[in-house]
């Protein structure tokens, strides 16, 4: 199993980065493979072309 956190904090090392990363620890420990993602560093951006769905 792999657990995957995505922090959506802009500031890392923040309250909320400390907890992700003791909640990954758990599942370490565990066996699981984790990972973590920043939003703030991602650039999501919408989708552009909508012709592909159907309604």
């Amino acid at each position: 199993m792999k657990i995957t956190a995505l922090v959506g904090s802009p500031r890392k090392n923040s309250n909320t980065d400390i907890l992700v990363d003791r909640i990954l620890e758990e599942g370490v420990k565990k066996g699981y493979a984790t990972e973590k993602f920043y939003l703030y560093d991602c650039q999501i951006k919408p989708c552009i072309d909508l012709s592909l769905i159907h309604i």
